[in-house]
């Protein structure tokens, strides 16, 4: 007789979420390694679907939107031949890219009152400007 004994479930579960435009997102769910795991398998915990499996600790889930970007879920467990262990919910964390350049800016080059205007260019992907 075997007993089925799966691996612990994996600690330090979370993903970067890259939104790459309002229709594309690349989230990147990491994990530290199980003892006794020889592969994990990574779900939507939404939808419940099975999206991939790796032997190692991380794996890229890219999903693409007819709508408007919506937040996704993610969970990981970690297997052996005979059993899985429990999902684990991976922590959500926005990754933003930086913006692409410095802005141009105006200015004049003399002013008698002291006081002038400063402006710039949008920057795409910026939210602030200092």
């Amino acid at each position: 007789m075997a007993i089925a004994i799966p691996p612990p479930a994996p600690t330090g579960v979370y993903a970067n979420d890259l939104r790459v435009n309002p229709k594309l997102e690349t989230l990147t769910v990491v994990w530290q390694a199980s003892a006794g795991a020889t592969y994990y398998e990574v779900k939507d915990a939404d939808t419940g679907s099975v999206v991939g499996s790796t032997t190692g600790t991380s794996k890229e889930v890219e999903s693409v939107y007819d709508g408007p970007l919506s937040m996704h879920s993610y969970a990981v467990h970690a297997c052996n031949p005979y059993a899985c262990s429990a999902w684990v919910n991976a922590v959500q964390r926005d990754v933003y890219n930086p913006p692409s350049a410095a802005p141009s800016l105006s200015a004049p080059g003399t002013n008698g009152t002291g006081s002038y205007t400063v402006s710039w260019g949008a920057v795409f992907q910026a939210s602030s400007y200092t």
